[in-house]
C-alpha cells in the first residue's frame, strides 16, 4: 500500500464521517421538531412550579414539614423564602431560558416555511404524530411525495437550527 492508497482511504473515511455529521443534525432537526409541543408544555409546567414554591414554599409542594428553624426552647418559621426553595427556582428559571431559546430557535426556523405548500406535512407528523399513511389521506397527496417533501422541509429547518452543517 502506497502513500496515494492511504490517502484515497483516509478521503473515503472522512466522507463517510461528515456524512454521518449531517445525518446526526437531521436526526437532531427531527427530535427538536418532535419535542417542541412539550418544550411548551414543560415550561409552563416550570413557571406553575415557581409561583407554587413562592406562594406556598417548597416543602408544602411536596407534602413534606413546612422549613423551620430552632430557637431556644421552640421553633420559628423563617421568613422570606429559604436557600432550597431559592436553588430550585434559580434551577427552575435556566431550565425555561433553554427552553425559550429552543422554542425561539425551531419557531425562527418554522416561520421560513409557513407558505410552502406542504408545510403541514411537519405540523402533522412532528406535532401531531401522524403516520405518513395518515398525512397523505388528510392531504389527499402519495406517500411518496408526503416523504419527498418532509425531507426536503426538515433539510431546510436543519440548516436554520445547524447552519454550522452548511459551512461543514
Amino acid at each position: 500500500m502506497n502513500e496515494k492508497d492511504i490517502e484515497k482511504i483516509a478521503d473515503k473515511i472522512f466522507e463517510k464521517m461528515e456524512k454521518r455529521k449531517s445525518g446526526d443534525k437531521y436526526t437532531e432537526t427531527e427530535a427538536m421538531l418532535r419535542s417542541y409541543p412539550l418544550y411548551k408544555i414543560n415550561l409552563k409546567r416550570n413557571e406553575d412550579e415557581i409561583t407554587q414554591i413562592k406562594e406556598k414554599g417548597l416543602m408544602a409542594i411536596k407534602s413534606k414539614p413546612v422549613f423551620s428553624e430552632n430557637i431556644k426552647g421552640g421553633a420559628v418559621k423563617i421568613e422570606g423564602i429559604p436557600e432550597k426553595e431559592l436553588n430550585r427556582i434559580e434551577y427552575l428559571e435556566e431550565e425555561n431560558r433553554k427552553l425559550e431559546k429552543r422554542i425561539f430557535r425551531v419557531e425562527d426556523a418554522l416561520k421560513y416555511f409557513e407558505r410552502d405548500k406542504y408545510f403541514k406535512i411537519i405540523e402533522l407528523r412532528y406535532f401531531k404524530n401522524f403516520t405518513i399513511e395518515e398525512i397523505s389521506e388528510e392531504i389527499g397527496v402519495t406517500e411518496k411525495t408526503i416523504g419527498k417533501n418532509r425531507t426536503r422541509l426538515v433539510e431546510g429547518i436543519q440548516y436554520l437550527l445547524f447552519p454550522e452543517v452548511l459551512l461543514d
